[in-house]
């Protein structure tokens, strides 16, 4: 059997919560929040943060990959409570390259990749996300 169906501890799933607190991710609203970051239900991530329904190591891993959260300190409260670094920023790859890609056909893409030289790849992150929220808002 897979470690993946393995249900995690309740202290575990106390330092989940704890770290998805710190992350910004409120109590109020978390199920929402946490379901369109990970591609779960809605409905099954307030089963699971609730506890009504038993949280699985899979659901875990996943969780603390998309919030950048330690599984170290989820799993054994050691450690730093967040991921910190450029070998995590990867996990970013697809909302950095569905940005660029929606430039494309803008003439602002040069200034916008030579904008981005140099930087480090949080700063790379932070860049794309202001980004991709004022193409939303139609601000560019």
């Amino acid at each position: 059997m897979s470690t993946n169906n393995f249900y995690i501890s309740e202290k575990n799933y106390e330092r989940l919560c704890q770290a998805l607190e710190a992350a910004g991710v409120k109590k109020y609203g978390r199920g929402k929040k946490v379901a369109e970051i990970t591609g779960y239900s809605e409905a099954r991530v307030s089963e699971m943060l609730s506890g009504r329904i038993a949280l699985n190591d899979k659901f875990k891993t996943i969780v603390c990959s998309k919030f950048k959260i330690s599984e170290e300190f989820v799993d054994r409260g050691e450690g730093e409570m967040f991921l910190t670094g450029p070998s995590h920023v990867g996990e970013f790859k697809d909302e950095i390259l569905e940005f660029v890609l929606g430039l494309e056909t803008m003439p602002e893409l040069r200034l916008l990749i030579n904008d981005m030289k140099g930087k480090t790849p949080d700063e790379v992150l932070e860049y794309v996300r202001a980004g991709r929220k004022a193409l939303r808002e139609g601000k560019i």
